[in-house]
């Protein structure tokens, strides 16, 4: 890795075409049981021991753990009120926008009633946590998203603590990313009852923070490491408790991606193919918020109760097509939001530096 990897550098953006392709697929395979619709094709496992949309929402947050290690860590405000406020201004503007975006076309499409709004469910909306709280056993607004939306909000939070701990301490950090699993895994257990939590996958998110703050380019000894961890856990049933194994195969097949995009960085090397990693990557989010629901309505269209090799490798394609055609379509709209709200932002923010300069300037003009 380089010194701190920049967004649209092909290993992360592998990471992420990847890790939305794994998430679509498990919820298109998941969608043809819960229809009853059997197939020899439908598989939820990604090798012996974790679900594919496990791997890929594992994947996605390691991968945003690294992202948020160089944004917070590149940030240049001399305050850190400062620095922590302009951070969490630009993350919710990076995920907020699109999602409102997303639900408001959702609402318009199904025709939700709005009796939902008039008793406080849609103030769960508004804060992006309806989809992680509905897992949590809170009746909300929800129509798309999921848990993982609530999911990176909380994350992201952490950010100003984890980042200055990886810092200054890297094996200490290292430990308690492995105590947290393990505390993780029983608080899904014996708690909430749902891996779907922020505990849960927060040592995924601390992985991608130690990730961001390596300086060095991938070592082939640590490629050779990852690549014997990912044939293992493929291969093998692990005789513990599969959940461990999360953390260890999403981390060893994200430092293999990265390494591959780590060998297409020279200048003029496979240029074409980089465009189109860049172009598909950037809406692997926007394609988070959609699949789903495009994913339902495909099936709900299949006319049997038995999907064929032809079958199923056409409904599938035609619910990824749809999903990253709706995604780029759903991904301008939320940026032209966003970059309205920044827009408004910064006049606000001019305005108030004006007020006070000419408040200033009367004080000292009074003072003489």
């Amino acid at each position: 890795m380089e010194k701190h990897i920049r967004t649209r550098l092909p290993g992360p953006d592998i990471v992420r075409l990847f890790a939305m392709l794994l998430v679509v697929l498990y919820h298109f395979n998941t969608g043809l049981s819960d229809r009853g619709i059997s197939s020899p094709f439908v598989h939820v496992f990604a090798g012996k021991n974790v679900l594919s949309g496990e791997l890929g929402s594992a994947m996605f947050l390691i991968l945003s753990g690294m992202m948020a290690f160089r944004s917070y860590d590149g940030r240049k405000e001399r305050t850190l009120p400062g620095r922590i406020g302009n951070y969490y201004l630009k993350r919710a503007l990076s995920i907020l926008p699109i999602y409102y975006t997303a639900y408001f076309i959702a609402f318009l499409f199904l025709r939700m009633p709005l009796s939902g709004a008039l008793n406080g469910r849609l103030l769960y909306t508004l804060a992006g946590m309806d989809g992680y709280l509905e897992v949590h056993g809170v009746h909300t607004w929800y129509l798309l998203g999921e848990w993982f939306i609530g999911a990176i909000l909380i994350l992201y939070l952490t950010v100003p603590l984890l980042v200055p701990f990886r810092k200054k301490l890297p094996p200490v950090f290292l430990v308690c990313l492995a105590a947290l699993k393990a505390a993780g895994i029983f608080f899904a257990e014996y708690v909430v009852h749902t891996n779907n939590d922020v505990l849960f996958y927060l040592p995924e998110f601390m992985l991608g923070i130690f990730l961001g703050g390596c300086k060095k380019s991938i070592s082939p000894y640590a490629v050779a490491a990852a690549a014997a961890v990912s044939l293992v856990l493929i291969l093998v049933k692990m005789p513990f408790d599969r959940r461990y194994c999360i953390l260890l195969l999403s981390g060893a097949v994200v430092i293999l991606f990265l390494y591959a995009g780590q060998r297409m960085e020279k200048p003029g090397r496979l240029i074409r193919i980089k465009g189109f990693l860049s172009a598909a990557a950037g809406s692997a989010f926007a394609v988070f918020l959609t699949h789903h629901l495009v994913s339902e309505r495909v099936i709900a269209g299949f006319p049997g109760d038995y999907m064929g090799r032809k079958e199923y490798l056409l409904y599938l394609s035609v619910t990824i097509l749809l999903s990253v055609l709706s995604a780029l379509l759903l991904k301008e709209a939320g940026d032209a939001l966003r970059n309205a709200a920044e827009s408004g932002i910064r006049r606000l923010s001019d305005r108030g530096r004006t007020m006070e300069k000419n408040t200033d300037s009367k004080g000292e003009k009074a003072n003489a």
